[in-house]
């Protein structure tokens, strides 16, 4: 091969560098939004349900509810009832809440994530979303497991989920 050759192949290869790295900082967890006003709960408690049965505590994977507002301590109680539903709320238990936020949903636009369930009022689209997230769960500690790490994290188009959001339906 031409030096010119090893040249353009150097210049692809940092292209593809620049297309494929990970969201955030090095070492950054993996965010994982459901969106809620929590007028209903059976997607926001089935993702906790799968959240605290696939992912392993020291697992850098984050679980965010988005809200439509600022966070207050409605949302807070609104987590902690979720927990209940799970027997994971009751005094004594300090790692309850651990990997859980809540957040609004500029801010979870504004920050880097890797999957979101954003319902729009079409049940079917829900349960697909809903399930999609859980395998992506799995994806995410069959890789972490693996020691494979830069490259588990997807890279959320943020403009996209802020369109998604816009469109937010219960």
């Amino acid at each position: 091969m031409s030096d010119q050759n090893f040249s353009d192949l150097d210049a692809l290869l940092d292209q593809l560098d620049e297309v494929t790295a990970p969201a955030g900082a090095p070492g950054a967890p993996a965010r994982l939004i459901v969106a809620t006003d929590w007028s209903k709960a059976a997607a926001p408690l089935a993702v906790l349900r799968a959240f605290r049965s696939i992912i392993a505590a020291p697992m850098p994977v984050q679980l965010a509810f988005a809200v439509p507002h600022e966070p207050s301590e409605a949302d807070a109680q609104c987590v902690q009832v979720l927990l209940e539903g799970l027997g994971q709320a009751e005094d004594g238990a300090p790692d309850a809440l651990a990997g859980l936020e809540v957040v609004s949903f500029e801010e979870a636009a504004a920050q880097p994530y890797d999957s979101a369930v954003v319902p729009t009022g079409d049940p079917e689209e829900l349960l697909i979303q809903v399930a999609g997230l859980i395998v992506r769960m799995h994806d995410l500690t069959r890789r972490l497991d693996r020691a494979v790490s830069d490259d588990t994290v997807n890279r959320g188009d943020g403009v996209a989920l802020k369109d998604r959001l816009d469109r937010f339906a219960a």
